[in-house]
């Protein structure tokens, strides 16, 4: 019946499980292990936990003389019919099954079964007479086998993780994954789709994600190039393996896929997408129509039949990751999709969903940004994530805030791209219980992210770095840390990160800095990497070092002037008045012909220009920080300039928030 794929009726079913299980103990090995590969064949359930019990403990008995392919079956079987067994006769199991060097030919072959079903597609009799292999420890098992058997135990390792307080479960050992690759080697196509789909999740399982280091296992070029034709030749035979029962469902075999590598061809990685987009847009059809006709209970009852929350993310982030193109309406969908289901994201759900958006160029809108904060991102929620995990999926929130923008570009505390970081209520806190040794151990792009996130939040709303009262209200003993972490990594920044760091330690505003040297620092850092700092990112340093309340001096001072001076004409109205403000805060001695440039330029020099500025908020704003600094500086503006300053500032005073409109008025 498994094999001609029909299903058992149930009197049958109940009869063959009695029948195995009261004589467990008088079953030939291969009747041993065919048992319970007969009912996860049919795609049917163990009677009982009792049952499966009883089967796994004769298997463990048996498992040092048992032949290779029938333990490997024992295992396939065992792990699909859902067995939870304890830690120590997993343990034994694997011993006996990866370490056994007995000659498989005194037990007979398996009966032949369904692709699904494991081992015994004809090539097991083959695989049984086959001498083991010195130091290999799948010795005596066909590419099928092995598969069969590292699949299972690993299946496992993750019920008995799940049942412990471990995050994942330790990926498969690398001799038996060494195995398995030469096994598979140029026999990929003789796998079939199920075995196909669990030899793609075994090789992601254990390539760890970048965030966590170390090498991992990398399979081999060759198995995977097998690998992407076999999947591209007959991508709807993998979808419905996939979806078949144990098969893990198609949104983590697209991950699996994503995160190998594989080059599917174009037609079949587009199928893939479709199908996963489908229940998307199936779930967004659902919200929509029982919006405002069911009440919260029943709308959650509703969303348990749909795709969870956590395959949306992996099929938004595998998309993009291999090479695929979310459309603008399907980008819309998934964030409709996700935004009632935030809640029950767990941390690499979280950071998969916010990569996929930022790998998309998509910025979630910013009622779903902030539902994220307070829903996705719960400090409990995260628990048992390392550092570099948690701020892994940190930084692809700042990343999906700013798609398109970029933080690190420039912004010195204030600005578009600064003012759209968002707030992290937990962070500070989750930051401050970190190790010190761990804190300055980061990595320079996750110190940064720390920097940018942590800084205490301006009690104004438009984006401005906190004062120095504020900036002393709290995380003293953070900043101190974080900038003892930057002062060991400054050389090692490139430009792009030296730029971020600066706009970062800008949002903490005018504190010193625990370690003295670190501005002058990174004032002399600053001036060697000024000529590979684009136009926005020269902008961005008078303004960041105006923020922190520190004059760079020479050679900085003239270098930058200078640079400024060479881009003055191509600069946004905004730009032109942030920078000038900035030049006159920032700087001892600003050169006189800047200022002239900027303040007589085609930006701010008459009363059309000035208008022309205050229409954005951000321009109004930083029109009121340039007059500011010209008083501070006791600098006389040309004929007319201020009349024409006061006429437009009067005009968008409903535009200024209020801490800028009580600067005006001083």
């Amino acid at each position: 019946m498994a094999a001609f794929e029909v299903a058992p009726p149930a009197p049958l079913l109940a009869r063959f499980c009695a029948d195995a299980g009261g004589r467990w103990g008088r079953l030939s090995d291969a009747a041993l292990a065919g048992a319970p590969a007969a009912l996860a064949a049919v795609g049917a359930a163990a009677p009982g936990a009792g049952w499966l019990e009883e089967c796994a403990s004769e298997v463990l008995q048996r498992a040092p003389a048992m032949a290779p392919p029938l333990r490997c079956r024992a295992a396939w079987a065992l792990a699909t019919l859902g067995y939870a067994p304890s830690a120590e006769w997993l343990d034994a199991f694997e011993a006996a099954a990866l370490g056994g060097r007995v000659a498989a030919a005194a037990a007979p072959a398996p009966a032949p079964a369904q692709d699904e079903g494991g081992a015994g597609e004809g090539e097991a009799a083959g695989a049984a007479a086959a001498a083991p292999v010195k130091d290999d420890p799948l010795a005596g098992a066909s590419a099928g086998d092995a598969l069969d058997l590292v699949w299972g135990l690993q299946a496992m390792r993750a019920v008995v993780a799940a049942g412990s307080s471990a995050v994942a479960p330790p990926p498969a050992a690398p001799a038996a994954l060494r195995a398995l690759c030469a096994r598979c080697s140029r026999q990929v196509g003789a796998l079939g789709a199920g075995r196909l789909v669990r030899l793609v999740g075994l090789l992601a399982n254990a390539k760890p994600p970048p965030a966590a280091g170390g090498a991992g296992f990398s399979a081999p070029g060759g198995l995977l190039d097998d690998i992407s034709r076999a999947a591209s030749a007959n991508p709807s035979a993998l979808a419905a393996a996939a979806a078949a029962p144990g098969g893990g469902g198609l949104p983590r075999l697209a991950w699996a896929a994503a995160v190998v590598e594989l080059r599917l061809a174009n037609s079949a990685r587009d199928e893939l997408m479709r199908r996963l987009y489908a229940s998307v847009a199936a779930a967004v059809a659902a919200d929509t129509a029982a919006a405002g006709e069911a009440s919260q209970q029943q709308q959650q009852q509703q969303q348990q039949g749909q795709m969870p929350v956590g395959d949306m993310a992996r099929a938004l982030w595998s998309g993009a990751r291999l090479g695929g193109r979310w459309l603008p309406p399907q980008l819309a969908a998934f964030e409709a999709a996700t935004a009632p289901r935030l809640a029950a994201l767990d941390g690499a759900g979280a950071a998969l969903l916010l990569r996929g958006f930022a790998l998309s160029g998509h910025r979630p809108s910013a009622a779903w940004l902030r539902a994220f904060g307070a829903a996705g991102l719960d400090g409990s929620r995260l628990q048992g994530l390392g550092s570099a995990e948690v701020l892994s999926i940190l930084s692809a929130l700042r990343d999906a805030s700013v798609a398109g923008g970029g933080v690190g570009g420039g912004s010195g505390g204030r600005g578009a791209a600064s003012a759209a970081l968002p707030s992290v209520p937990w962070l500070s806190a989750w930051a401050a219980a970190l190790p010190a040794d761990e804190v300055v151990a980061l990595p320079s792009d996750h110190l940064i992210t720390l920097l940018q996130l942590s800084a205490p939040s301006s009690n104004g709303d438009d984006g401005a770095a906190p004062s120095g009262e504020q900036a002393a209200s709290g995380g003293g003993d953070l900043h101190g840390l974080l900038c003892l972490a930057l002062s060991r990594r400054l050389q090692d920044l490139s430009a792009s990160e030296l730029c971020a760091a600066l706009a970062a330690l800008a949002r903490w505003g005018p504190r010193a800095p625990a370690d003295a040297s670190l501005l002058p620092a990174l004032a002399v850092r600053a001036s060697e990497k000024l000529p590979a700092l684009n136009a926005a990112q020269a902008a961005g340093l008078p303004r960041a070092f105006a923020a922190l309340g520190y004059q760079p001096g020479e050679p900085l001072q003239s270098r930058l002037c200078g640079r400024l001076l060479e881009g003055a004409a191509q600069m946004e109205p905004a730009e032109a008045a942030e920078v000038l403000a900035a030049v006159l805060t920032g700087l001892e001695e600003p050169s006189s012909s800047l200022v002239k440039a900027l303040l007589t330029g085609p930006q701010l020099k008459g009363p059309q220009q000035l208008r022309v500025l205050t229409l954005s908020p951000r321009g109004a704003a930083a029109l009121v920080d340039l007059l500011g600094a010209m008083a501070a500086r006791g600098l006389e503006p040309p004929p007319g300039w201020l009349g024409a300053a006061q006429l437009a500032l009067a005009g968008c005073c409903d535009r200024l928030p209020s801490s800028r409109g009580v600067a005006a008025a001083v």
